[in-house]
């Protein structure tokens, strides 16, 4: 397959989920994060549900501290002019934490298929409910994926936006995610699973990790993509 999309939205590109930090009682939070990369950031739930995301990205470079005070203070007053600082400021900042297995990109052939087919499909098939198949393709109205951006517009019915209204994105907002609540999905998948299906939801539910060698992704192997990203290392900062 010459150069696929790599989910369902057209403006999807390839995803790595870096790692978490804890989120302060007044919103703040104060962390490490490697330079020269770009970056989006999720604020999650108690399920680990992404709340919102950031629809822009952010870039630091080596040694830079960037803040995000401006756009989301009050627009009639400041900490600065309080002679306050956010909480988290207050403390050392925080190292990234893997948020569920190693930090690896997002692959629904890797990481997703084999709980699908292991766990989900024989019991629904069963069952007669839900998606009797789980193949990518069958999973499209099951998921929340953003799409649109990157062809100049936004206007997307359900899936565009210039932002994300909270609670209505990613696992939230999706039938698989709110099935992931229920009782009998929480008897019948392991924790660890469901967190891995959750963040692949919140991840825009990608099919590929990488625009080259689909047919090795296919099968389950570790793919990287070609830029902005250390295999070896994938946290280490640009010196």
């Amino acid at each position: 397959m010459d150069k696929p999309f790599i989910g369902y939205g057209n403006e999807s590109t390839p995803r790595i989920p870096l790692g978490t930090v804890a989120l302060e009682s007044d919103g703040s939070a104060y962390f490490e994060a490697p330079a020269g990369k770009q970056l989006i950031f999720q604020v999650l739930d108690e399920n680990d549900m992404a709340i919102q995301t950031m629809r822009s990205t952010a870039f630091a470079h080596p040694g830079e501290r960037l803040t995000c005070l401006g756009c989301h203070e009050t627009k009639n007053e400041s900490y600065a002019a309080k002679g306050e600082q956010p909480m988290a400021f207050r403390r050392a900042p925080e190292k990234l934490k893997p948020e569920c297995g190693p930090i690896e990109p997002v692959n629904f052939y890797r990481q997703i298929e084999p709980i699908m087919k292991g766990r989900c499909v024989g019991c629904h098939q069963k069952e007669g409910k839900g998606p009797q198949k789980m193949d990518y393709e069958s999973l499209r109205e099951y998921v929340f994926y953003f799409e649109g951006g990157m062809f100049g517009t936004t206007i997307k019915k359900d899936h565009g936006g210039s932002r994300a209204i909270p609670g209505r994105c990613g696992a939230a907002a999706s039938r698989i995610g709110k099935a992931m609540l229920t009782p009998a999905h929480q008897k019948a998948l392991p924790a660890e699973e469901r967190h891995r299906v959750i963040l692949w939801l919140d991840a825009n539910a990608l099919r590929y990790s990488a625009y080259h060698n689909t047919e090795a992704q296919e099968c389950g192997e570790l793919v990287w993509p070609l830029v902005d990203v250390d295999p070896a290392n994938p946290l280490a900062n640009v010196e």
